[in-house]
């Protein structure tokens, strides 16, 4: 799994403090979403779900939660250090901005048509990244594919942007 490998490279770019809080998503009702793996340490709050049905290497899309705690970054950074952290694998990937809050979240497709490990694997994530006090929440839901669907983008930028947050303890 691609994406879980970026996450733990990731983790090593920024300063951690102790992760404290973490993101809720509202997924939609209609869909059989399930935990694949998940794990929660003093750094780091990670959570990947999977369709009822589907494993760990037979998926068809993938959503994938990471909090953190880290020194002030500005959205716009992290977007494109998880851009470039996806080129080193896939250098014909392509990033696509598609909404932001100023200082406080970004929305932003990357797609992927192939990697240098293997170039028939296809993979495409729709990126929510939000910056919340001392945390920064990434999420994003990944599908199988070159470019991701507008489909796709309609029905979980408003999951995104509606995320709720959960402090330690609540």
């Amino acid at each position: 799994m691609k994406k879980t490998l970026l996450i733990g490279i990731l983790l090593f770019t920024f300063t951690l403090i102790s992760a404290q809080e973490k993101v809720i998503l509202t997924f939609p009702e209609n869909e059989n979403w399930e935990i694949l793996s998940e794990s929660n340490n003093n750094e780091m709050f990670f959570q990947e779900y999977i369709l009822a049905g589907e494993d760990g290497e037979n998926w068809s899309k993938l959503v994938n939660i990471t909090s953190f705690g880290s020194r002030d970054r500005a959205v716009d950074t992290l977007m494109n250090i998880m851009f470039l952290q996806v080129l080193k694998t896939a250098p014909e990937s392509k990033l696509t901005f598609i909404d932001k809050k100023e200082s406080s979240w970004i929305l932003f497709t990357i797609e992927s048509p192939g990697y240098i490990d293997d170039e028939n694997y296809s993979e495409s994530q729709l990126w929510y990244i939000s910056i919340r006090e001392k945390y920064i929440h990434i999420c994003f839901i990944a599908v199988k594919k070159d470019k991701i669907s507008k489909k796709i983008i309609k029905r979980w930028t408003p999951i995104f942007k509606s995320a709720e947050y959960q402090s330690e303890g609540e």
